[in-house]
């Protein structure tokens, strides 16, 4: 049988004393009928004494000399550099970032107010006429160029 976790906390309440007399009654009968129910309590009420021992156990003691270990080792560190070398590429990292972020800023404000000229995307400034012989031109060059590689007769270009 499956137990429910409204079953698992009546049962931890049960063990720990938590629930009223008028509900101890109604779980000790639970107990007496059902199995995994009183499974369940010995269960925890095992959990409940090894934690109670646990308890009662002295806190375990540091062997003789650690303390005196510890802080020989911690000497021997070389802290006090290894922070003064960080501190300092630290340093010069922020004072790069705030530079690059400013710099940046001031760009994007001479861009914005109109001092600077941004890019003109999506602006054509040619006719279709001057592209297409633009086009035509390249053409031209590129099989002239690829004909010089191949050691053909170059053939020779003629702008409009």
């Amino acid at each position: 049988m499956t137990l429910s976790p409204q079953d698992r906390l009546l049962v931890q309440r049960f063990v720990d004393g938590e629930l009223p007399e008028s509900q101890r009654a109604a779980v000790r009968a639970r107990l007496d009928a059902e199995p995994a129910l009183a499974a369940l309590a010995d269960e925890v009420r095992d959990l409940r004494e090894v934690f109670a021992a646990e308890r009662r156990a002295p806190a375990p003691l540091a062997s003789p000399g650690l303390a005196t270990r510890v802080l020989a080792a911690i000497a021997q560190e070389p802290a006090p550099q290894v922070v003064a070398a960080l501190e300092g590429r630290v340093v010069a990292f922020a004072r790069a970032a705030i530079l690059a972020a400013a710099l940046i800023l001031g760009v994007a404000t001479l861009i914005f107010t109109g001092l600077l000229p941004g890019p003109d995307v999506g602006r054509l400034e040619a006719s279709p006429d001057t592209i297409q012989r633009t086009i035509e031109e390249l053409d031209a060059r590129i099989k002239a160029d690829a004909a010089r590689r191949t050691g053909d007769a170059e053939p020779r270009v003629v702008p409009r």
